[in-house]
């Protein structure tokens, strides 16, 4: 049979870089006579001489004899490998129970996890296509040069694990930091977390979330949500507490706005928008991050003073704000406290169970020795992780006491605590300073301060440039 016959019978083509050969029938059935061999030949005559099986041709023949037309791959070429240099091969940590929410996050490690396997260099392999050519290989990438940094060990070869947290790498150097990140939303849970923690999505409902650094979060604030940061607090969005919302920081809390929640702060609560209908407590001061900022409803306690953009009616609300009471700092020095006798309690409970499970060895220790070492292990193991538990507990009632002596102190209320009013909407407003009420007319207030004078605690209302001036000092 002839090549002319057999290339009216079927179409060949070639794939991308040539690395794939591939024939598509153009009749139902093929040409009678035809025969494996010559169908081989004609293959060959049209360059195809790498990577062409005889039983792919007879496969194929087989297939066209009844009906199937294809397409079918009859070649494929062998592609060119890149060189590798010196680097690190990632190894799989070892697989999470999903107890805790923190383990699900992204880049967390914990300790004893082998993280990478140094690897040496690889040479570049070139190609060859259908066609026989070759086939060059990409360059060779660079080398990483990452090094080990805090928290990472190498030996033999083998990066582990020294600490829990989260990778990260910076200006050639990884490192475990202490530092939560999430790049996503956090939906409802509880998270607890010993140090700082940075969240670039939103706060879902419900959503518990305890640190003992700095918190910060770029997103939303969802009702019924409790954060607590004993360090500085953050909220880049909105808050929608609906009343139940609950946002707690030992120092400065900077908002954007927030409605319906209740604001507790050791330093400043400094707001960019708005307040809604919020319960505010500092033992600092309340100040506006820029003009234009609106308070609302709700009542303000600012041991230190508060200055105020835009006070005035929401439905026949007041805004009320109290200079100077120390009454709440009270309330949570006994909340405090409450808290510190059920970590004790706490704390004293797990010996309690761990002397129950493992009480003859705990009694006598000499014991362990005459068990099998699968037992001493275990026993070993559990006790480590009580003792983990209860050093974590210790340092929470450590916070709350160094958080009961901070209480303790700001219960001093400045006297030169005061209140400026750069601008009120129109309407009643009624403030009160040191337990005294004070009523705006109906007529905005513009440029007045409300102060407390010397030591009769007199409350006076006199133009800004007066009280700033020299002389009323």
């Amino acid at each position: 049979m002839s090549d002319e016959e057999i290339r009216q019978s079927l179409q060949l083509e070639l794939g991308e870089a040539r690395m794939r050969a591939v024939v598509r029938p153009l009749t139902p059935v093929p040409p009678r006579g035809l025969t494996a061999g010559q169908l081989s030949k004609f293959f060959e005559s049209r360059g195809i001489c790498h990577g062409l099986e005889k039983e792919t041709v007879q496969a194929l023949l087989s297939r066209w004899k009844i009906r199937d037309q294809g397409p079918w791959l009859i070649a494929e070429g062998t592609p060119a490998q890149a060189g590798r240099p010196d680097g690190l091969e990632r190894l799989a940590p070892p697989p999470r129970s999903g107890a805790d929410d923190v383990e699900l996050l992204p880049l967390y490690v914990k300790r004893g996890d082998r993280l990478f396997r140094q690897r040496g260099p690889r040479e570049p392999r070139p190609g060859i296509d259908v066609l026989g050519d070759k086939v060059e290989p990409p360059e060779t990438p660079a080398p990483a040069n990452l090094q080990a940094g805090n928290g990472i060990v190498v030996e033999d070869g083998i990066w582990t694990a020294r600490a829990s947290g989260f990778l990260h790498a910076d200006e050639g150097v990884l490192r475990i930091i202490k530092t939560l990140i999430h790049y996503h939303d956090f939906g409802s849970g509880t998270l607890r977390w010993p140090s700082d923690a940075k969240f670039f999505g939103s706060i879902g409902p419900g959503a518990t979330i305890e640190v003992g650094g700095s918190l910060s979060i770029d997103g939303d604030v969802g009702a019924d949500v409790q954060l607590s940061a004993e360090s500085d607090l953050r909220i880049g969005g909105s808050i929608r507490g609906g009343g139940t919302a609950r946002i707690e920081a030992v120092g400065r809390i900077q908002l954007h706005c927030a409605e319906g929640a209740l604001i507790t702060a050791g330093g400043d609560i400094v707001v960019e928008k708005s307040l809604i209908g919020c319960r505010c407590r500092t033992r600092a001061s309340l100040r506006a991050g820029g003009d234009g900022c609106t308070i609302l409803g709700g009542n303000v306690d600012a041991i230190g003073g508060a200055e105020v953009f835009d006070v005035g009616l929401d439905r026949g609300h007041r805004a009320r704000i109290a200079v100077g009471r120390a009454s709440w700092i009270n309330d949570e020095m006994r909340a405090s406290e409450a808290e510190i006798r059920r970590w004790a309690l706490y704390h004293g409970k797990l010996f309690d169970d761990f002397r129950r499970r493992r009480g003859e060895l705990v009694q006598d220790r000499s014991q362990i020795w005459h068990i099998p070492e699968k037992e001493r292990e275990a026993f070993h193991k559990d006790e480590e992780e009580v003792l983990a538990e209860q050093q974590r507990v210790d340092e929470r009632i450590s916070r709350l006491r160094s958080r009961l002596e901070g209480l303790s102190a700001s219960r001093e209320v400045d006297p030169r605590a005061v209140i400026q009013i750069h601008g009120t909407v129109d309407g009643l407003s009624a403030l009160s300073v040191r337990g005294r009420r004070y009523e705006c007319g109906r007529k905005p207030l513009r440029g007045l301060t409300i102060g407390i004078f010397g030591d009769t605690k007199r409350v006076c209302a006199v133009p800004t440039a007066l009280f700033q001036s020299s002389e009323m000092h």
